[in-house]
């Protein structure tokens, strides 16, 4: 409650400290219900000078508004009180979950505020500033934004405010969307009328009716029906004539008063036909100052200029809101807006008469955009067309690549042995019952002679796992002694020969073997290794290799001895690049190359984990944590012989656009991190892996 100290609003609303002296700069805030005891979210919406000049009190405030009193929720002024009704009239929609929740609207200081649910979430226009989404993920947005659309457009709303700033991502990546209440307060302070009416015969279809000359309220039926049936309507002509079908240029002279009836049509405040107009486009003047440059609220319809003689846009209806979808999904893939948005005028008049930029980037979701920003609303794709496109290119997404936290389970092996239990209460031993005899109860047999009848033959008697268990430990403990016996015959001893003496060097310096002491020359010093069981040139040592060595290379390797202190099969005609800064050594041909680094950092530093240390500190992978397109698979630990390592696959996009294909070993020797890396072209992975294969396994350090 401590940051909760700020301005209190309406009396119960408290402004956290912070906000107190900056909340006019703030669109939205959280705040503390001294009432609920809940925390909410209050929304800012400044009125526009035009409403503040109209009603002036002595003082020079609008009437009604006193910064602090109750006052503040009564008033006076026409526009702010339609405003205040819409927003009321938005909070009786029945609860969704893709849908916030408004608890409360009131005026006061010169502003509306409004009071809804507090969801922990994350607006879209903060994720788009890390960067654009992919395809397939702003199809899933756009699927849970349309979700929300469905419930609004089936209660009568156009919700008219579908931007990044009111699509909120959750935590758990659900998708809500807010700001209806926002944008019906701000059209209704502009002079339109949001709220929908449901009158009887609101769901007729209207036929196409001949206007006569000054009947303005039929001239407006046919001209609505005209435009549901797909056609345009021209100006009223004299009675029997044709209304003209004109597809792009649907305009109707009716005046102001007969327009506001419907709610369809874009309805201003109240006049004659010369003065409707007028303050019809006073009404479009208003908003550009109240919206901005914001693409996504300026559908064609909503943006077309009114003429002296009154000429009527298209109506504003659900395919407003799927325009403002399809400029969202455009932003979203493509990182910026279909129009420049430097000037509200200028995207206003761009709006009307330009087409909108290529969806170039846009991908699988391409088709969907440019049919959604399309300048005529009869174009558009229907809610539930774009409801099945949507769905399509969710479940045609590709699977995920693992990520750099996800460890592979291992595979399940068939042959594993079962887990034995004790014979008790897990496992119980079924008695065989008793048949039945004619008339007879079995506690009774004893009493009297019964006939028996013929016992079945018994099944074949199946092993308990107690007893397989002690089958397979005398099997074991038998191989164990034959191995033993097997050593100590055939295998060779001490002195046999040079050859044999190299050779039982050579294996003890492989697996870092001691020989151990016989019975006759228990308590004498081991004798001196021959000088054939040396190491050549000091290069080998005693420390284990990643794995134990082959005893061929490959066909077309030559092991290679390495000044640094390392011994690796490389393949032939490679050539090797001297230890650069980095503490690298490279062998290179072609598109391919091997970077080896013998122990350049140390887990004082780095830590112990090799698995860490290969997904954040290493420096042969920072192309792949820097690169705006890679992947990563095949994340795993190992540990052999008490060493430990960790590998993994990784793909990125190179400085050069070239998609690289890596294959990296990571593994601790000594406190020191010695790391094995082959890259080479995305599309040669198969030659890739063979040579990292191949590095891996003969890997050793003697230094």
């Amino acid at each position: 409650m401590d940051e909760y100290a700020g301005r209190v609003l309406a009396g119960r609303y408290r402004l956290p400290v912070l906000s107190s002296d900056a909340y006019e700069s703030s669109a939205e805030t959280r705040a503390f219900d001294t009432y609920s005891g809940q925390e909410v979210l209050v929304r800012q919406v400044p009125l526009p000078e035009v409403v503040e000049a109209e009603v002036l009190d002595a003082d020079g405030l609008p009437e009604g508004f006193r910064p602090g009193g109750d006052t503040g929720r009564e008033a006076a002024e026409p526009s702010v009180a339609r405003a205040v009704e819409a927003v009321q009239a938005a909070a009786r929609i029945p609860d969704h979950p893709r849908l916030d929740q408004v608890f409360d609207v009131f005026a006061e200081g010169g502003s509306l505020w409004i009071v809804s649910e507090l969801v922990a979430a994350r607006p879209l226009s903060a994720l788009l500033a890390r960067g654009p989404l992919s395809p397939y993920r702003a199809a899933e947005v756009a699927a849970d934004v349309l979700a929300a659309l469905r419930v609004l457009h089936a209660h009568g709303w156009v919700h008219r405010n579908v931007t990044a700033r009111t699509v909120l991502v959750c935590d758990d990546g659900r998708v809500m969307l807010t700001g209806l209440a926002v944008g019906a307060a701000e059209e209704a302070l502009c002079g339109y009328d949001v709220v929908p009416a449901f009158p009887e015969e609101a769901d007729d279809v209207v036929e196409e009716a001949v206007p006569v000359p000054g009947d303005y309220r039929a001239a407006r039926a046919g001209a609505v029906a005209a435009y549901r049936a797909g056609a345009v309507a021209g100006r009223a002509e004299p009675a029997g004539a044709a209304l003209p079908v004109q597809p792009s240029r649907w305009r109707e002279l009716i005046p102001e008063a007969d327009r506001a009836d419907d709610a369809g049509l874009r309805p201003g405040p109240r006049a004659s036909n010369a003065g409707g107009a007028v303050s019809a486009e006073r009404s479009r003047q208003v908003r550009m100052t109240v919206v901005g440059p914001v693409t996504e609220r300026w559908a064609p319809e909503q943006a077309h200029p009114v003429q002296e003689n009154w000429q009527l846009a298209a109506p504003v209806g659900p395919a407003t809101d799927l325009w403002a979808l399809g400029a969202l999904l455009f932003r979203a893939v493509q990182g910026h807006a279909p129009y420049p948005e430097e000037s509200t005028p200028e995207l206003v008049q761009m709006v009307c008469a330009e087409p909108p930029a290529f969806a170039e980037e846009c991908g699988p979701v391409r088709p969907v955009v440019e049919s959604l920003l399309r300048q005529d609303p009869t174009e558009r794709l229907d809610i539930e067309e774009l409801r099945g496109w949507l769905r399509s290119l969710v479940r045609s997404a590709p699977e995920p690549e693992a990520g750099a936290n996800v460890v592979p389970a291992p595979a399940f092996d068939a042959g594993r042995l079962p887990v034995v239990r004790r014979r008790g209460e897990l496992v119980r031993r079924r008695r065989a019952r008793v048949p039945a005899t004619s008339g007879q109860h079995g506690r009774h047999k004893r009493g009297r002679a019964v006939e028996r009848a013929p016992r079945p033959a018994r099944a074949p008697r199946q092993r308990r796992p107690r007893s397989l268990g002690r089958w397979l430990l005398v099997l074991i403990l038998l191989g164990l002694v034959g191995a033993v016996a097997y050593a100590m015959v055939f295998m060779p001893k001490e002195g046999r020969g040079a050859g044999s003496g190299a050779a039982g060097a050579q294996q003890e310096n492989a697996v870092g073997a001691v020989p151990s002491a016989s019975s006759e020359n228990r308590g004498k010093p081991s004798p001196e290794p021959s000088k054939s069981a040396a190491p050549p040139s000091g290069k080998r040592s005693s420390t284990p290799s990643s794995t134990d060595p082959q005893s061929d290379v490959a066909p077309g390797f030559v092991l290679r001895e390495d000044p640094a202190g390392f011994e690796v099969a490389v393949a032939k005609g490679w050539q090797r690049t001297g230890k650069n800064g980095r503490g690298q050594v490279v062998y290179a041909h072609g598109a391919f190359e091997m970077i080896v680094v013998p122990g350049r950092d140390s887990t004082a530093t780095y830590g112990k984990d090799p698995m860490k240390y290969q997904r954040e500190d290493e420096r042969e992978l920072q192309p792949f944590r820097d690169s705006t397109w890679a992947t990563s698979s095949g994340m795993k630990s190992i540990d052999v012989g008490g060493r430990t390592m960790a590998e993994g696959q990784f793909t990125w996009q190179g400085s050069d656009g070239r998609e690289m294909y890596v294959r990296n070993l990571a593994m601790v020797v000594g406190g020191k991190y010695h790391v094995v890396q082959v890259r080479g072209p995305e599309a040669e992975r198969d030659e890739v892996t063979r040579l990292y294969q191949q590095a891996y396994s003969t890997y050793r350090y003697g230094g």
